[in-house]
């Protein structure tokens, strides 16, 4: 009998997989970042440790594809997803039909961007997933030692899902019993363990390697072009350079404006001094400089708040979806190591510029908020509610580590922003429906309560 509802569930997970898949499907191949190129070049690499980006996601995209084909990572990482998602239902919905959560899932394919997201080849997909199994971790009865494994994983796939992770746990802990009353304090250190765990796999990595005992190659990097773009390298340069032996004051009046021009034009200050590695040392200097100073250091908490609003109202579903052809990286990497699927990346509706995405945006953040509304009408301070306002608790708390995290050390961009922000509708779906299956119970005169187990200890 067991063996039987394990192969009900498995199916269950399969065929979400299969929704998830819906908007590759669309594209007629998985759709391509410029970045996407870089993570499968990494894959068939060996151990290395790129400088400018975590190899996890490159090893998953190497062995999921089977070096064959980067459909089966697609599906790899949908199921996955799937996954989270069916255990997130079990939360909300008591024991929920298996055609209720296909149909529910179905809903939340149409009116939200996670379709795009679990459909694109691109590490992006697996920060929802670090938030949805820290959730399940907190919360489910059974199964969190799965849970725990996939947050590890997720966690190792970008350095933003690292930080954040560690940041959501640091704060329930120490607000926990203000702000998630209720959640068992192991469960929080069993979380902060994992990410921990995930913290030492990276710098164990690194150091193995011989890149000393860190957890990025391009921290300085990126934190420079951080800088740059929110002021406050020109400001410290202009105060430093009279008195400091920094090669790039020779750039000072050249400095670009944006972070990303900063770190990849070949034609910026990075480039022509050495690229990435031969300024890292200085780099270092700079950094350490602004944050041993108040005045550099209260401009760092300024911008990083400042940035971190900016990122959270960004509602829109960050869809940009550029035709990348044969002078692009993700073409050259997909002809090197899927040279047989490259018909198919150059019939894609992406290739083609045939992906008219911008109409979406309206649906997307409209039903977000519409629903958003609703949820506040309903949801109650009620006993059997408790759960699932703690729940939402710690899905708002990570949607703002992530923005804060993304905002002050990367770049302020929707497509960080709704990479997870579409797990909002996610969770008024399941409790919209619960609702209304309560009330036509209670028309019906059905008795009963479908209040879930919270995890007391």
């Amino acid at each position: 009998m067991l063996r039987r509802e394990n192969l009900r569930n498995a199916a269950l997970v399969s065929i979400i997989a299969v929704l998830l898949m819906g908007c590759a499907f669309y594209n007629r191949y998985p759709l391509f970042n410029s970045d996407s190129g870089a993570y499968i070049a990494n894959g068939f690499a060996g151990f290395v440790a790129p400088f400018d980006r975590p190899v996890f996601y490159s090893w998953f995209i190497r062995h999921a594809s089977l070096a064959h084909s980067l459909w089966y990572v697609i599906l790899a990482q949908c199921l996955l997803l799937a996954f989270t998602i069916v255990r997130v239902g079990h939360l909300f919905l008591a024991n929920p039909r298996r055609r209720v959560m296909i149909a529910l899932s179905l809903l939340l394919l149409v009116f939200s961007c996670v379709g795009w997201y679990s459909g694109q080849l691109m590490a992006d997909v697996f920060t929802p997933i670090l938030a949805l199994s820290f959730i399940n971790l907190l919360l489910q009865r059974r199964g969190i030692g799965l849970d725990a494994a996939i947050m590890l994983f997720a966690a190792l796939t970008h350095n933003s899902n690292l930080i954040s992770l560690s940041c959501v746990c640091l704060l329930a802990l120490v607000l926990r019993r203000v702000v998630v009353p209720g959640i068992s304090r192991r469960r929080l250190l069993f979380g902060l363990a994992v990410s921990l765990g995930a913290w030492l796999t990276t710098m164990s990595y690194h150091y193995a390697l011989g890149y000393g005992f860190s957890a990025s190659r391009s921290a300085p990097l990126f934190l420079m072009g951080k800088m740059c773009e929110n002021g406050i390298l020109q400001e410290y340069l202009k105060e430093a350079c009279p008195t400091e032996n920094y090669r790039i004051c020779q750039y000072r009046h050249e400095l670009p404006s944006a972070g990303w021009e900063f770190i990849w034009s070949d034609h910026g200050p990075v480039a022509k001094l050495g690229g990435m590695e031969g300024n890292a040392g200085e780099y270092k200097r700079i950094i350490r400089g602004t944050l041993t100073r108040p005045k550099y250091l209260g401009m760092h908490a300024l911008k990083a708040v400042e940035g971190t609003g900016i990122q959270l109202g960004q509602l829109d579903a960050g869809l940009f979806f550029p035709a990348l052809r044969e002078d692009s990286s993700p073409y050259g990497k997909v002809k090197d190591y899927y040279g047989h699927e490259l018909p198919e990346y150059q019939n894609s509706r992406q290739s083609l510029s045939e992906l008219h995405l911008d109409p979406l945006d309206w649906i997307y953040g409209g039903f977000m908020l519409l629903s958003s509304v609703a949820v506040l009408l309903i949801l109650r301070p009620r006993d059997d509610n408790r759960a699932l306002r703690t729940a939402y608790v710690l899905l708002l708390l990570f949607i703002v580590c992530n923005a804060l995290v993304t905002a002050a050390f990367a770049n302020v961009l929707a497509r960080l922003n709704s990479r997870l922000l579409w797990t909002v509708s996610l969770f008024n779906i399941l409790l919209l429906y619960r609702e209304l299956r309560n009330f036509w119970e209670r028309r019906r005169g059905v008795t009963g309560n479908d209040a879930n187990q919270y995890v007391r200890h």
